[in-house]
């Protein structure tokens, strides 16, 4: 059966009328403007009968406004009065599956939505309010409760939260005019190599050494919300670098700059002594390693003042340069979709991957008595120390902190931390138990779909067409 959509032309809007006065009794309010349309009734409506509509049915006090916003909301109102969604369902009401009163409610929710959303972004919504409007439904945060601002913006809001397999995989559909939650089936959890792991959406890691002490964490963001299917809003994000901050405000000691190559000289020379220290796991070199190779490509990614860092200072930017956008859809059953496809409502998700890299300190001082290679002083008293045939106390102390206690990870969606000699692989378990496999992501400019691993090995960046 076909839809059959209101005809709006036996409704007719007309401008403020200052001399007309209304009968008791004759108001024309919103429910007889929603009456009028689903029984093809003549009607006609002026400026002054939106704005009572907007005190008494929308629940909007005007008087508080300003006079033009109140001009703005009458034309955007009658806007959303005619392209209102819930109109492809007047097949329902006329066989009798939607009643009047329910349907005329969410009509009415819907309005207070909008009319609150304008509201609220004001400034942006009168310089866009001749352009073309898309539709738009709840925005939600897993696990983030909205804040009183946002809750005049919608008639309800929604705070999901739960364990972080299930949040990974929740799915919104629409059953006979009613928003469920479900879950995607699982993705099993796949093996990570190291430098996967550390560009993980949630991972941080740590590493704590007498010289140096640096960290990176995951911090991606996710903007979240509700909408009509094929309604994805994207905005734009020009900014590479999102914050570059001091770590411990009350520290007076002076910042010392340190350029990319030097940094890199003292990892290399790091790295090839603590090869040479008796008793220190191979495994745990290469996890070093890896931790090394990723932190230098930050420095050299997100290109601070021609490559430098800074001590006791943290650097976040746009890893990658690229967004992505899950879109979670669900249709009931196969034999619906072909009604359901132009209402159906999706879960989109939009993830802007940033990366928060900081050095902490590095006490180093460069060797100047060695002029083929640039060395440093503590490294080449350590490498004295290792070749001596007894094992100094420093050394043993030193091979104990690097088997077991210079790397520190953490789970940033979890607050967990994870230390020891086989940190490495409690957190792999915590994830592959407690989150599961991310759900594949689209590229927002290529539309290539990309599964989570694949990007972690790229550092969230690929060849965008």
């Amino acid at each position: 059966m076909s839809k059959t959509i209101p005809d709006f032309s036996l409704v007719t809007f007309l401008p403020p009328s200052k001399h007309a006065k209304e009968k008791p009794g004759e108001r024309t309010d919103l429910f007889k403007f929603f009456e009028a349309v689903i029984k093809s009734q003549e009607l006609e409506v002026d400026q002054n009968q939106l704005e009572k509509m907007f005190c008494i049915d929308l629940t909007i006090d005007t008087a508080k406004l300003d006079k033009r916003l109140v001009g703005v909301l009458g034309e955007a109102l009658v806007y959303y009065m005619t392209t209102w969604p819930g109109w492809q369902r007047s097949n329902e009401y006329s066989s009798g599956q939607l009643q009047c009163k329910e349907w005329y409610e969410r009509f009415r929710q819907y309005l207070i939505f909008k009319s609150n959303f304008i509201i609220k972004n004001a400034p942006k919504f009168t310089e866009e309010v001749c352009k073309e409007t898309k539709d738009e439904t709840i925005q939600t945060d897993i696990s983030i409760q909205m804040s009183e601002d946002d809750k005049r913006t919608a008639p309800y809001i929604l705070n999901v939260s739960g364990p972080p397999s299930i949040l990974n995989n929740i799915v919104f559909m629409e059953a006979n005019g009613h928003v469920l939650i479900k879950q995607h089936k699982e993705r099993p959890w796949c093996d990570l190599r190291m430098n996967e792991i550390l560009n993980w959406p949630h991972v941080s890691v740590e590493v704590k050494l007498p010289d140096i002490y640096l960290s990176r964490s995951n911090v991606h963001k996710f903007h979240r919300y509700i909408a009509v299917w094929g309604d994805n809003r994207v905005s734009s994000d020009k900014k590479i670098v999102s914050h570059i901050k001091k770590i411990n405000q009350d520290d007076e000691n002076e910042l010392k700059v340190y350029s990319y190559d030097f940094i890199s000289n003292y990892l290399n020379q790091l790295t090839d002594t603590l090869k040479k220290l008796p008793g220190v796991e191979q495994a745990r070199i290469q996890e070093l390693e890896t931790i090394f190779t990723e932190y230098l490509a930050d420095i050299k990614e997100v290109d601070v003042y021609n490559c430098t860092m800074c001590t006791n200072m943290s650097v976040a930017y746009h890893i990658g340069k690229c967004k992505y956008i899950r879109n979670k859809k669900m249709v009931s059953s196969n034999s619906e979709k072909k009604d359901t496809e132009k209402t159906s409502i999706s879960f989109y998700e939009i993830l802007t991957p940033h990366m928060e890299f900081a050095l902490h300190y590095f006490n180093v001082l460069q060797d100047m008595c060695t002029k083929d290679s640039i060395t440093f002083q503590s490294l080449n008293r350590l490498n004295k120390l290792i070749s001596k045939s007894n094992n100094e106390q420093e050394v043993e102390n030193l091979k104990f902190l690097v088997n077991s206690a210079c790397i520190v990870y953490h789970c940033t969606f979890c607050n967990e931390n994870f230390s020891g000699p086989y940190a490495r692989y409690n957190l792999t378990t915590h994830f592959s138990e407690k989150h599961k496999d991310e759900q594949a992501v689209l590229c927002l400019k290529c539309y290539r779909q990309f599964f989570i691993k694949e990007l972690a090995k790229l550092r969230w960046a690929h060849n965008c067409v």
